[in-house]
């Protein structure tokens, strides 16, 4: 590895349009709570975890757990599964190298647009 830094890494979270979510608020709710029981079963068993992770995914153990306990957010003092500070503050590092590079089309906010991008609420509801 050339570099590594916990601080760095991206964030999985689960994404749905505003459309489905308002058409299909059940099943969105599902979809939260089974990632989030997922979640929690992983921090309580973190060795069979790493053990399923490494036999799907055909890799030696050492590099499921490396990824499940460096390299995956899993962690209960995450934000309890809720995107929400952390996710926006690594999103808002973004923003000025989509503008620097001219990545984000002209005339676009990409900082108002990531304001409007999290939405936590589907996710406090269904971790409640």
């Amino acid at each position: 590895m050339l570099f590594a830094k916990v601080g760095y890494n991206s964030f999985g979270v689960l994404n749905v349009r505003e459309e489905f979510l308002q058409q299909y608020p059940t099943y969105v709710q599902r979809v939260i709570k089974a990632y989030e029981k997922a979640r929690l079963w992983i921090i309580a068993n973190p060795d069979d975890a790493a053990a399923i992770l490494a036999e799907a995914a055909k890799i030696d153990i050492a590099i499921a757990k490396n990824q499940l306990t460096q390299r995956t957010a899993l962690r209960p003092e995450d934000g309890a599964g809720v995107p929400g500070p952390l996710l926006h503050a690594a999103l808002a590092g973004v923003v000025p190298v989509l503008i620097e590079e001219k990545i984000a089309k002209p005339g676009s906010d990409p900082a108002k647009s990531l304001e409007e991008l999290i939405d936590s609420a589907p996710a406090l509801a269904a971790t409640k």
